[in-house]
């Protein structure tokens, strides 16, 4: 931190010597015209250019005015006064912004507050002491408005900061503040000598580093500790004074910058010790104004809970904790799921709000549409817990994403957003209140499984990664358009998976798994309430089976069975073809064609009574005639064995390729489903659209026409005046 300010304050001491040479707007816009190409830099290298989006150009237009008062003012203080009482009326911004976030942004600041605005801005009236130069008291009165300014440049920041990211901020504000310099400083403008030029690229340089170097002092230590350090520019400003200008502050000088230093320290720690919020607001706005350190604070959001590790949200990060579903008709699915899955509903305090129970166990919420939302299609939406939301937003704004709900408290529960991941799947974050750990999750009825639908995998692998610390898992190469289904995982845990969409036109989403005793049972529960069946039951990878549904008023979701016991799952094993390949062990045929074993040679002694000769010879030729007959029924039987067998495993083959054959037409089946149920909530959202355009014309023909009749009947009224006058 001390290096950043050391290099802020060479940075001024950069501008005071250009404004003495150059007018103060056209430093201005050269400052920012320098700082510009680093500040673009790191995102052309990261290939990040979709970060420098706008979202609220309005309020950009606005940071870029306040920035060129703010680099004006400040250049003209320097230009006639030491950069040390420059300084000292510079710092008083803190305290002026917190001054103008009651009115502005309706915080509430405490007596204890206000004793120090009101003691620090007594340390400026005691600078702004009329002297006998004139020209020194512009000078602070021009840092006073710089001052002014770059307060309400931090409350524009706090604004910006929750839909537009960091970068986005940065760059917009210099660009648009050179901009606006460059055309007031145009008229007057003054060629640039070329042993200035050096002077401009350091001026770019130590801005980029100091930037930089800010930015890792706020991420490495928290902002009690680091802001002030902010206030060691005043002896910077003292020193280069000494060693350049040769001049020294005065003793009103000191005693005002001291009181202002003392206000915005305990201000500083007033903020931190009761928010321990992130930093972002002062790494912004400090790349784009002087040595000043602004006020973290965030009164009027107050939350007890929020940034305190409790046992709820000590190790939260990354679990999903909470599941939402906002519908059209809040009666008709509270009718509807209790039928399909093992839950029962539950009234919480809040109104129009109902609770989705497991058994004892809390696992979910309903609530209906926002009126703003009356053309969006029923949905669930998922809450992923996090230790710190207000935080947790800035880093993922950072990562690409967008906040749909700003952060915002839930008295005696906790505090949550909704945001979009940069491929636009909504999800929301959430910080419990205090109280005990969740308990364990119900045997059937919790959330098991949980999958994303969007455009780029690997991106959203690795933003889900940087946000919750997710880790990649295993692969499952699905064919076709499905690539691959790739697992993540949670605390070294299997959770979820995500998959690319099906079609260009299908949005990226989230669908949540229930965990059921039977999916079958479930799936003819939901055909009989109304429900619509999407895909399957089918059996997936590990042995469990999943079905995909959809309830009466389009909200999807899809439950998971636990993988079947070996009798159930396996009703034909003992019929298995390479069991039923064996006929030589079930029958034995060769056993039975033996000659031998039917002992027929001794029917065949008639003659033994009268005992020729010679008998004996022909009697045993005889006895072994039959073992050529039962040499050949040998091999016939082993032919017919080994046809058999081969038949078999041509059957088992075939049975194989109809099982693969089935589960690929069950995925095209599923594949075809999700796609038609996108196209019609597409179709639907621009119905809606049409309709409400349709509207917003009509409405305005209606009212351009009743304006044009009110104009002729005063211009009636006027020409009947007129004729009775006459």
């Amino acid at each position: 931190m001390l290096a950043a300010v050391a290099a802020f304050s060479f940075m001024d001491a950069l501008l005071k010597l250009l404004a003495a040479r150059y007018p103060p707007m056209q430093v201005a816009m050269l400052r920012g015209a320098s700082s510009l190409p680093f500040t673009l830099l790191p995102v052309l290298l990261a290939g990040r250019l979709s970060d420098l989006r706008p979202r609220r150009w309005r309020m950009h237009l606005l940071r870029g005015l306040l920035s060129v008062a703010v680099l004006g003012g400040f250049i003209y203080a320097v230009r006639v006064l030491s950069l040390a009482n420059a300084y000292s009326v510079f710092l008083s911004a803190p305290l002026i912004a917190a001054a103008l976030s009651v009115p502005v942004l309706k915080e509430r600041v405490d007596w204890r507050n206000w004793l120090a605005i009101v003691a620090g801005l007594g340390g400026v009236l005691t600078m702004l002491r009329p002297s006998a130069s004139g020209m020194n008291t512009l000078g602070t009165l021009a840092a006073l408005l710089g001052a002014t300014a770059y307060a309400l440049s931090v409350l524009a920041v706090r604004v910006l900061t929750r839909t537009d990211t960091t970068v986005s901020v940065v760059f917009w504000t210099v660009g648009l503040m050179t901009v606006f310099a460059g055309a007031i400083a145009a008229p007057g403008w003054v060629a640039i000598e070329p042993a200035h030029w050096k002077w401009l690229l350091a001026l770019g340089l130590l801005a980029a580093i100091g930037q930089y170097l800010l930015i890792e002092a706020f991420r490495s230590a928290p902002p009690s500790i680091v802001a002030p350090f902010e206030y060691t520019a005043l002896l910077w400003g003292i020193a280069i004074d000494r060693v350049v200008w040769h001049v020294s502050p005065s003793a009103r000088v000191c005693w005002g910058g001291g009181i202002v230093i003392a206000s915005g320290l305990y201000l500083i720690w007033r903020a931190c010790t009761r928010h321990r919020g992130d930093a972002t607001v002062v790494a912004v706005s400090r790349g784009e104004g002087q040595n000043v350190a602004p006020i973290v604070d965030r009164g009027r959001r107050r939350s007890q809970t929020r940034g305190i590790p409790t046992m709820s949200n000590t190790d939260i990060l990354g679990r999903f904790v909470w599941h939402e579903l906002l519908t059209t008709d809040t009666a008709g699915a509270a009718a509807f799921y209790p039928k399909v899955l093992p839950w029962r509903t539950a009234p919480s305090s809040m109104p129009g709000y109902i609770i989705w129970m497991a058994g004892q166990t809390q696992i979910g919420g309903l609530m209906a549409l926002p009126p703003e939302q009356s053309t969006t299609p029923a949905h669930w939406i998922i809450y992923v817990g996090t230790s710190n939301v207000d935080s947790t937003c800035t880093q993922a704004q950072v990562l690409g994403a967008r906040v749909v709900k700003p952060a915002a408290d839930i008295p005696n529960v906790g505090r949550f957003a909704v945001l979009a991941d940069p491929q636009g799947a909504a999800f929301a974050v959430f910080t419990p209140g205090s109280g005990p750990p969740p308990g364990p999750d119900p045997a059937q009825g919790a959330f098991s499984w949980h999958e994303l639908a969007t455009t780029d995998v690997a991106g959203a692998l690795r933003f889900y990664g940087e946000l919750f610390g997710w880790r990649k898992g295993p692969g499952h190469d699905m064919g076709g358009s499905m690539g691959v289904y790739q697992i993540f995982e949670q605390a070294g845990k299997q959770v979820g998976g995500m998959h690319a969409v099906q079609g260009p036109s299908t949005p990226s989403s989230w669908l949540s798994y229930v965990h059921v005793a039977d999916s079958s049972r479930a799936v003819a529960a939901s055909k009989a309430a109304g429900g619509r069946l999407l895909q399957g039951p089918m059996e997936v990878p590990g042995g469990s089976w999943i079905a995909l549904m959809m309830d009466p008023q389009g909200g999807a979701f899809a439950v998971q069975e636990a993988p079947r016991a070996a009798a159930q799952a396996k009703p034909a094993a003992a019929t298995k073809p390479a069991a039923a390949a064996k006929p030589a062990a079930a029958a034995k045929p060769a056993a039975a064609a033996k000659p031998a074993a039917t002992k027929s040679a001794p029917p065949a002694k008639p003659a033994a009574p009268v005992k020729p000769a010679a008998a004996p010879t022909p009697a045993a030729g005889a006895a072994k005639a039959p073992a050529a007959p039962a040499a050949a029924a040998k091999v016939i039987v082993a032919a017919k064995v080994a046809k058999k067998a081969k038949k078999a495993k041509k059957a088992a083959r075939k049975v194989a390729r109809k099982a693969a054959r089935r589960k690929t037409a069950a995925k095209r089946v599923a594949r075809r489903g999700v796609r038609r149920v996108a196209r019609r909530g597409a179709r639907a959202v621009r119905r809606g659209a049409r309709v409400a355009r349709r509207s917003v014309r009509r409405a305005a023909r209606q009212g351009a026409r009743a304006l044009r009749r009110g104009a002729r009947a005063v211009r009636r009224g006027a020409r009947r005046s007129t004729r009775r006058r006459r």
